[in-house]
Protein backbone atom coordinates (compact mmCIF):
# COMPACT_ATOMS: atom_id res chain seq x y z
CA UNK A 1 0.00 0.00 0.00
CA UNK A 2 1.52 3.34 -1.02
CA UNK A 3 1.62 5.91 2.05
CA UNK A 4 0.21 9.46 0.81
CA UNK A 5 2.34 11.20 2.98
CA UNK A 6 5.07 10.00 1.58
CA UNK A 7 4.05 9.77 -2.16
CA UNK A 8 7.24 11.24 -3.68
CA UNK A 9 9.67 9.10 -1.90
CA UNK A 10 7.24 6.18 -2.58
CA UNK A 11 7.36 7.40 -6.25
CA UNK A 12 10.93 7.54 -6.33
CA UNK A 13 11.45 4.10 -5.27
CA UNK A 14 10.28 2.93 -8.75
CA UNK A 15 14.57 3.50 -9.69
CA UNK A 16 15.85 0.22 -8.65
CA UNK A 17 18.82 0.42 -7.47
CA UNK A 18 21.13 2.81 -5.41
CA UNK A 19 23.51 3.63 -8.85
CA UNK A 20 20.61 4.52 -10.73
CA UNK A 21 19.23 7.00 -7.98
CA UNK A 22 22.62 8.96 -7.57
CA UNK A 23 22.72 9.37 -11.32
CA UNK A 24 19.08 10.00 -12.14
CA UNK A 25 19.37 12.82 -8.77
CA UNK A 26 22.73 14.41 -10.38
CA UNK A 27 20.84 14.87 -13.50
CA UNK A 28 17.50 16.46 -11.63
CA UNK A 29 15.40 13.18 -13.34
CA UNK A 30 14.16 11.38 -10.18
CA UNK A 31 10.50 10.24 -10.67
CA UNK A 32 9.13 13.14 -8.21
CA UNK A 33 10.87 15.63 -10.20
CA UNK A 34 8.66 14.55 -13.31
CA UNK A 35 5.50 17.24 -11.80
CA UNK A 36 3.20 14.47 -12.68
CA UNK A 37 -0.15 14.36 -11.60
CA UNK A 38 -0.86 12.09 -8.46
CA UNK A 39 -3.22 9.28 -10.47
CA UNK A 40 -0.47 8.94 -13.01
CA UNK A 41 2.25 8.50 -10.01
CA UNK A 42 -0.22 5.70 -8.63
CA UNK A 43 -0.58 4.48 -11.84
CA UNK A 44 3.32 3.78 -12.81
CA UNK A 45 3.58 2.76 -9.12
CA UNK A 46 1.34 -0.63 -9.22
CA UNK A 47 2.96 -1.20 -12.52
CA UNK A 48 5.91 -2.84 -10.36
CA UNK A 49 7.61 -1.76 -13.37
CA UNK A 50 11.93 -0.57 -12.42
CA UNK A 51 13.97 2.43 -13.88
CA UNK A 52 17.71 1.21 -14.21
CA UNK A 53 20.38 3.16 -15.80
CA UNK A 54 22.81 1.10 -17.75
CA UNK A 55 25.56 1.13 -20.89
CA UNK A 56 23.93 0.16 -23.11
CA UNK A 57 20.29 -0.42 -23.52
CA UNK A 58 18.44 -3.89 -25.71
CA UNK A 59 17.06 -1.40 -27.88
CA UNK A 60 17.84 1.11 -30.76
CA UNK A 61 16.16 4.07 -28.39
CA UNK A 62 18.24 5.48 -25.54
CA UNK A 63 15.43 3.86 -23.51
CA UNK A 64 13.95 0.53 -23.57
CA UNK A 65 10.88 -1.30 -21.61
CA UNK A 66 12.01 -4.74 -20.86
CA UNK A 67 8.46 -6.50 -20.37
CA UNK A 68 9.87 -9.72 -19.26
CA UNK A 69 11.98 -8.11 -16.60
CA UNK A 70 9.58 -5.55 -15.66
CA UNK A 71 12.43 -2.46 -15.87
CA UNK A 72 12.74 0.37 -17.98
CA UNK A 73 16.91 0.85 -19.17
CA UNK A 74 17.75 3.97 -19.46
CA UNK A 75 21.34 4.83 -21.57
CA UNK A 76 23.67 6.29 -18.74
CA UNK A 77 25.48 8.24 -21.21
CA UNK A 78 21.40 9.64 -23.01
CA UNK A 79 21.15 10.89 -19.70
CA UNK A 80 24.11 13.25 -20.15
CA UNK A 81 23.58 14.03 -23.82
CA UNK A 82 23.78 17.76 -24.51
CA UNK A 83 21.32 17.49 -26.97
CA UNK A 84 18.49 16.81 -25.12
CA UNK A 85 16.66 18.64 -22.68
CA UNK A 86 15.66 17.54 -19.60
CA UNK A 87 11.91 17.08 -20.48
CA UNK A 88 12.92 15.45 -23.63
CA UNK A 89 14.65 13.03 -21.52
CA UNK A 90 11.68 12.83 -19.06
CA UNK A 91 9.59 12.29 -22.25
CA UNK A 92 11.39 9.50 -23.41
CA UNK A 93 11.23 7.29 -20.17
CA UNK A 94 7.72 8.20 -19.83
CA UNK A 95 7.26 6.52 -23.48
CA UNK A 96 8.59 3.43 -21.90
CA UNK A 97 6.22 3.25 -19.33
CA UNK A 98 3.65 3.76 -22.13
CA UNK A 99 4.91 0.51 -23.37
CA UNK A 100 4.22 -0.91 -19.47
CA UNK A 101 0.65 0.64 -18.97
CA UNK A 102 -0.12 -0.82 -22.41
CA UNK A 103 1.54 -4.64 -21.43
CA UNK A 104 -0.16 -4.24 -18.42
CA UNK A 105 -3.87 -3.90 -20.34
CA UNK A 106 -2.53 -7.09 -22.79
CA UNK A 107 -3.28 -10.78 -22.05
CA UNK A 108 -1.12 -13.54 -23.71
CA UNK A 109 -3.24 -15.14 -26.19
CA UNK A 110 -1.73 -18.38 -24.50
CA UNK A 111 0.22 -19.57 -21.85
CA UNK A 112 3.86 -19.57 -21.46
CA UNK A 113 6.34 -21.21 -19.54
CA UNK A 114 9.16 -19.40 -18.57
CA UNK A 115 11.69 -21.06 -21.27
CA UNK A 116 9.44 -19.56 -23.87
CA UNK A 117 9.47 -15.71 -22.84
CA UNK A 118 10.86 -13.85 -25.06
CA UNK A 119 13.35 -11.15 -23.78
CA UNK A 120 12.23 -8.19 -25.71
CA UNK A 121 9.30 -6.20 -25.84
CA UNK A 122 8.65 -6.52 -30.10
CA UNK A 123 9.18 -10.25 -29.12
CA UNK A 124 6.80 -10.68 -26.63
CA UNK A 125 4.59 -8.54 -29.71
CA UNK A 126 5.10 -11.27 -32.14
CA UNK A 127 3.76 -13.67 -30.04
CA UNK A 128 0.71 -11.61 -29.04
CA UNK A 129 0.13 -10.75 -32.48
CA UNK A 130 1.47 -12.93 -35.01
CA UNK A 131 1.86 -11.85 -38.64
CA UNK A 132 0.11 -8.42 -37.72
CA UNK A 133 3.38 -7.87 -35.81
CA UNK A 134 4.29 -4.73 -37.74
CA UNK A 135 1.09 -2.62 -37.13
CA UNK A 136 0.68 -4.02 -33.71
CA UNK A 137 4.38 -2.51 -33.13
CA UNK A 138 3.42 0.20 -34.73
CA UNK A 139 0.04 0.76 -32.48
CA UNK A 140 2.46 0.18 -29.55
CA UNK A 141 4.59 3.12 -30.48
CA UNK A 142 1.51 5.02 -30.80
CA UNK A 143 0.05 4.00 -27.41
CA UNK A 144 3.31 4.28 -25.80
CA UNK A 145 3.49 8.07 -27.23
CA UNK A 146 -0.05 8.94 -26.07
CA UNK A 147 1.06 8.09 -22.77
CA UNK A 148 3.90 10.89 -22.81
CA UNK A 149 1.38 12.97 -24.70
CA UNK A 150 -1.08 12.25 -21.51
CA UNK A 151 1.16 13.40 -18.86
CA UNK A 152 1.34 16.77 -20.43
CA UNK A 153 5.12 16.05 -22.60
CA UNK A 154 3.44 16.81 -26.09
CA UNK A 155 6.24 19.31 -26.93
CA UNK A 156 9.23 17.12 -25.82
CA UNK A 157 8.09 13.98 -26.75
CA UNK A 158 7.90 15.42 -30.13
CA UNK A 159 11.15 17.03 -29.79
CA UNK A 160 12.70 14.46 -29.00
CA UNK A 161 11.21 11.80 -31.70
CA UNK A 162 12.79 14.26 -34.38
CA UNK A 163 15.90 14.01 -33.00
CA UNK A 164 15.83 9.96 -32.25
CA UNK A 165 13.29 8.57 -34.53
CA UNK A 166 14.12 7.84 -38.29
CA UNK A 167 12.48 4.73 -38.57
CA UNK A 168 8.96 5.76 -37.95
CA UNK A 169 8.23 9.34 -39.31
CA UNK A 170 4.59 8.52 -39.38
CA UNK A 171 5.06 9.01 -34.99
CA UNK A 172 6.10 12.43 -35.52
CA UNK A 173 3.54 13.69 -38.06
CA UNK A 174 1.09 12.27 -36.08
CA UNK A 175 2.01 15.04 -33.05
CA UNK A 176 2.45 17.30 -35.53
CA UNK A 177 -1.19 16.90 -36.81
CA UNK A 178 -2.64 16.54 -33.21
CA UNK A 179 -4.06 13.08 -33.70
CA UNK A 180 -6.36 12.03 -31.18
CA UNK A 181 -4.66 10.24 -28.04
CA UNK A 182 -6.08 6.61 -27.04
CA UNK A 183 -5.86 8.47 -23.48
CA UNK A 184 -9.54 10.07 -22.91
CA UNK A 185 -10.21 13.24 -20.89
CA UNK A 186 -10.57 11.35 -17.54
CA UNK A 187 -7.43 10.01 -17.70
CA UNK A 188 -8.20 6.12 -19.04
CA UNK A 189 -7.16 4.49 -21.61
CA UNK A 190 -9.21 3.11 -24.46
CA UNK A 191 -7.62 0.73 -27.46
CA UNK A 192 -5.52 1.63 -29.94
CA UNK A 193 -7.13 2.24 -33.20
Amino acid sequence: MANKTHQVADFDSIVGDETSQQILASANLLPSDWRLPGYETSRILALGVKIGVVPTVRGAWPACYVGADKQIEIAGDFLNAEDFGRDETIATMLHEFGHAVHAFRSQPSKQRDVKEVVDSYLGDLEHLFGDNRKKMALDEEFFADDYARHCGFDDALHSALVKLDNISPERVTRIEESQPSVFDSSGANTKPH
